[in-house]
């Protein structure tokens, strides 16, 4: 996004790869990576082969493992002597039954894990239910009390929850939280709803650029073009229909909730690609430019892998320009790939906003590391004589006065003016796609953690910049509520409307890798994900 605009993901609707649109596959993915279309009534249809592995997994006090699944059928559903109706949730009919494990004997039991650090108590992810009440999660680590069932829950993976005693706020139960905070869920999903949508049969809907166009650091982002005919930069509305959808997600259905949304954008992403020499130009509609696979497999790669933290699992990002064509080769054409993966309300994260922002009773330090797994040495491969410029990203999304805010961090730069753009305000990004969960663009800050630490330390309570080498690795603590106070008081941001002081919520947390420039290749992971006071 330095130069370009964010972007955005979703399936793929086109013959040879998925006739989506009759729902037949043709040919398969590589692993990790399913091709589906969303049912108009999921209850009709019955689950996966992979039936046993989905759905919620809890402890009862006598450590026998339930499960319960929603929005489909298992396998004798409708035999009450192996699965009872558990109701309809979120209009998804409900079935659960005892798995005959003993939690005792899987993964998630405690022997082996350690005890968590005498800060246990401010740690995990925090959540208020209807009644306002505030609920804790822990996972990876064994917090006091952990082996008392009066104390703790078990819910399986390693975690642990309970009521804290406190009451949230006068919005308790208006907040959903981190849902799968240790990423052992992992389910993912690109970011269009429909399945085929930018393809003939669900065409896109293009509206009017919200922002003036002319910002000098996003001038040519998203869907912002110069006509040659005229000279002018202007608005595309025509790109709606493209030769793919390129929706993706792990899951054997396509998922409605309980995801984490990845965005795939390769600028300029709007309107059909020119012929590349090398084949690598664009199939998809904007934030789903090409298909999203496993690490290793194409341009754009994402996955939930191991981690070396007991129960918890680690987000990894992966752009690849130098194995798969993006018309690098041998005239590069300055083609920006981006990738990112988070927690969007409305989009996976639920229809709640994450946390509150302005308001102590709901906790708003986010805590994560992230760790340079691959990135291309140093050096010019590209006709345009430029070195490999490489780029790792964290941003915020808040609401306010009917606008998108983004507070946007820059993790990893090795580009020569990585800096420049300290000389920048609040930049204007126009994204007019109707369908997608960024629909109307944002008002943005760009800040570098080194600079970010420099001007609200009382914010960026642990940052730094990541170096561009294999196994570089930073652990992070970032105030959400105190970096957007601390910019919008400084001389370093005037947004359109101020921030304000009443609570506001917080409805998009975000990681991102981007490159440009040659043969190219990068991969950062994250992890250890908490949500805290």
């Amino acid at each position: 996004m330095r130069s370009r605009g964010a972007y955005h993901p979703a399936l793929t609707c086109s013959a040879g790869v998925l006739l989506l649109c009759g729902v037949t596959v043709a040919q398969p993915l590589p692993s990790q990576t399913h091709l589906v279309a969303a049912s108009d009534n999921p209850n009709d249809s019955f689950c996966a082969a992979r039936w046993d592995r989905v759905g919620k997994f809890s402890c009862d006090g006598n450590d026998l493992q339930h499960q319960t699944i929603c929005g489909c059928r298992p396998p004798g559903f409708d035999t009450p002597s192996l699965w009872v109706n558990a109701g309809v949730l979120n209009d998804k009919e409900c079935y659960s039954h005892l798995t005959g494990v003993s939690c005792e004997n899987r993964d998630f039991s405690p022997e082996g894990i350690v005890a968590c650090s005498s800060e246990w108590q401010t740690t995990g992810s925090f959540t208020c239910d209807s009644g306002g009440i505030e609920h804790q999660s822990i996972c990876g680590c064994l917090p006091t009390g952990a082996e008392n069932p009066a104390l703790w829950t078990k819910e399986g993976g390693g975690c642990y929850s309970h009521t804290t005693g406190r009451t949230c706020s006068s919005r308790g139960g208006t907040l959903r939280g981190i849902w799968d905070p240790a990423q052992k869920d992992g389910t993912w999903r690109t970011d269009l709803n429909d399945p085929a949508a930018g393809t003939i049969r669900q065409p896109l809907t293009l509206l009017p650029c919200t922002f003036e166009i002319g910002d000098p650091y996003l001038i040519y982002a998203g869907p912002t073009y110069w006509r040659a005919s005229t000279g002018e930069v202007t608005c595309d509305l025509s790109s709606t229909v493209y030769q793919s959808s390129n929706a993706s997600t792990s899951s054997d259905k396509w998922p409605v909730d309980n995801f984490w949304v990845v965005h795939a954008n390769n600028e300029f992403a709007f309107g059909s690609d020119d012929s590349c020499s090398d084949g690598g130009a664009n199939t998809g509609p904007p934030g789903q430019s090409k298909r999203v696979s496993a690490p290793g497999n194409g341009m754009f790669g994402f996955e939930f892998a191991n981690s070396n933290v007991p129960l918890r699992k680690k987000g990894v990002l992966a752009l690849d320009t130098n194995a798969f064509p993006n018309c690098v080769g041998p005239v590069d054409k300055g083609k920006i790939p981006f990738i990112s993966f988070g927690l969007q309300t409305n989009r996976g994260a639920g229809a709640l906003p994450i946390t509150y922002l302005n308001d102590p009773s709901y906790p708003d330090v986010l805590r994560f590391s992230a760790t340079i797994e691959d990135i291309a040495p140093d050096g010019v491969t590209s006709s345009l004589g430029l070195s490999r410029a490489n780029f790792g990203y964290l941003f915020f999304e808040a609401n306010w006065n009917a606008k998108r805010r983004w507070v946007f961090v820059t993790l990893l730069a090795r580009y020569p003016a990585a800096s420049y753009f300290r000389h920048y305000s609040v930049s204007h990004w126009n994204w007019n796609v109707a369908e997608s969960m960024w629909n109307g663009g944002a008002e943005i800050v760009f800040i570098s953690a080194e600079e970010l630490k420099g001007l609200c330390p009382k914010g960026a309570l642990s940052a730094a910049l990541l170096a561009p080498t294999i196994g570089s690795s930073q652990s992070y603590a970032i105030g959400i509520s105190e970096i957007f106070r601390c910019i919008s008081r400084s001389e370093r941001a005037s947004w359109s409307d101020p921030f304000p002081d009443t609570p506001i919520g917080l409805t998009g947390i975000h990681w991102a890798i981007e490159m440009t420039f040659g043969k190219n290749w990068e991969k950062m992971s994250i992890q250890t994900i908490d949500l805290a006071y």
